[in-house]
């Protein structure tokens, strides 16, 4: 016989999970063993304002299906996680979005949430502004704004309110997300370039707020504590031939900056490599 083991999760969600053939009834029965080969349909049944968020474990393949069907072929643990109010599923922290995309936000929520609310902070919390209200169902097809520069501390929000617009939860993203204007591809660190050689700088722009009208390329040798001009571009190639810059002695602590200017001089995105490359004599 092998043995079959329930565990629950969850963000102070309630919920049981039963067995057929009986033996588990998650709940006070958390393992049991079955006879070796048997089919076992598990059923998760949420509680009072909770909701299932879906299986782990062993049953990890079922998802968010309340029932599971498994094959006792050895000792198995599966996880069922319930969870209580909202939870924000995306984007939770750590994505990368490209301003002027339109991007899926997705939650899921107990049955008496009736809409929501849906906010944006990109300054790690400290404010928030309005994307929509009075949201309907578990989803938001949501335009990403698109700011004079990159973002790298943005937090989503969601507000669940029943029908008689009482709030009833909220959730936000675990950690921030980045909303990108312009990405520095190449080199963005790591990168060994010798003196004089012949280098490719590629970079990719998003929606920008106004039209770039031409592109500053800089390059340090010190961590950033001085930046040198490499060239101004007229317009925006996305690519620029870089001839290495001679030295005498091997530099470790070397980047690239690229920035994009509109027609009145103004910056509407830059980006840097995101760690140091070498240059060597």
């Amino acid at each position: 016989m092998y043995k079959l083991v329930i565990s629950k999760l969850g963000s102070t969600g309630t919920g049981t999970v039963t067995s057929s053939p009986s033996g588990i009834n998650c709940g006070s029965i958390c393992s049991t063993s079955f006879n070796r080969g048997t089919d076992v349909i598990l059923t998760a049944t949420p509680g009072v304002n909770s909701f299932f968020g879906g299986w782990g474990g062993a049953c990890s393949s079922c998802g968010t299906n309340l029932q599971c069907q498994i094959t006792m072929d050895t000792d198995k643990t599966c996880i069922a996680t319930f969870n209580a109010g909202i939870v924000l599923k995306y984007p939770n922290g750590g994505e990368v979005l490209a301003s002027g995309n339109t991007e899926t936000i997705l939650w899921e929520s107990i049955p008496s949430a009736d809409h929501f609310n849906l906010k944006l902070s990109t300054d790690n919390g400290m404010t928030w502004g309005t994307i929509a209200t009075n949201v309907t169902g578990n989803s938001y097809d949501w335009a990403v704004p698109v700011p004079a520069n990159n973002k790298r501390k943005c937090l989503i929000k969601v507000i669940a309110f029943n029908s008689s617009n009482v709030k009833i939860g909220a959730d936000r993203s675990d950690l921030p997300f980045t909303i990108e204007v312009v990405r520095l591809s190449s080199p963005n660190g790591g990168e060994t370039l010798k003196s004089g050689n012949a280098y490719d700088i590629t970079w990719t722009t998003n929606a920008t707020k106004r039209p770039v009208a031409r592109v500053k390329l800089f390059y340090t040798k010190d961590g950033g504590l001085t930046w040198n001009l490499i060239n101004t571009l007229t317009g925006n190639p996305g690519t620029y031939t870089w001839t290495v810059p001679n030295v005498t002695t091997t530099k470790t602590k070397c980047r690239v900056k690229v920035v994009l200017k509109d027609s009145a001089g103004n910056t509407v995105g830059s980006d840097g490599s995101d760690s140091f490359f070498t240059i060597t004599p």
